[in-house]
C-alpha cells in the first residue's frame, strides 16, 4: 500500500471536487476506491507488453470496461474475494492476457481455494492463460 497524501476522509473530501469526477456516482467509487487503498497500475513496456498490478478485490462493470480497452498481457490479482476467480477468468478470455499471477495469498484469511478456483476457471474459460502461483524463495522467469 502506497503512502497516501492525506487521511482517508481528506480524500474523500478532495475526491468530491477532483474535475474529472465531479457528481458522477460510478465515477467517484471507481476514483474512490482507485485513490485510497486499493492501487491498480498499468505498466506499459518500451516492448508494449502491458502489466496490470490489481489491487481490488473486486472488478466494478466501470473497470471491466477500461481493461478491457486496455487488453493487459500479464494480469497480477489480489484473490482475497471469493468472487474474482470467475470474474477475472471470463475478463482474461476477453482481454487475451496471456499470464495471471494471483496476489495476497497471505493476506489475514486462508485464501489457497482461491488461489485455485482461479486455476481452475483460467483452465475452463482461457486455457491458454499461464497461470503462475509464487512460492517463497523461488524466482519466476516468464
Amino acid at each position: 500500500h502506497g503512502v497516501l497524501p492525506g487521511t482517508v476522509n481528506e480524500r474523500i473530501e478532495s475526491i468530491k471536487t477532483h474535475s474529472i469526477v465531479g457528481e458522477d456516482p460510478y465515477l467517484r467509487e471507481l476514483f474512490f476506491w482507485g485513490d485510497i487503498e486499493y492501487r491498480n497500475f498499468l505498466f506499459t513496456m518500451p516492448n508494449g507488453i502491458k502489466i496490470l498490478f490489481w489491487g481490488n478485490p473486486l472488478i466494478l462493470p466501470e473497470q471491466r470496461n477500461v481493461l478491457i480497452k486496455e487488453k493487459p498481457d500479464i494480469l497480477i490479482l489480489q484473490v482475497t474475494d471469493t468472487r474474482t476467480p470467475a470474474i477475472a477468468a471470463k475478463l482474461c478470455a476477453q482481454f487475451g492476457c496471456k499470464v495471471v499471477i494471483p496476489h495476497h495469498t497471505d493476506f489475514p484469511g486462508d485464501y489457497r481455494h482461491n488461489v485455485e478456483a482461479l486455476g481452475e476457471e483460467l483452465e475452463k474459460y482461457t486455457p491458454k492463460t499461464r497461470y503462475i502461483v509464487p512460492t517463497y524463495g523461488q524466482w519466476i522467469s516468464l
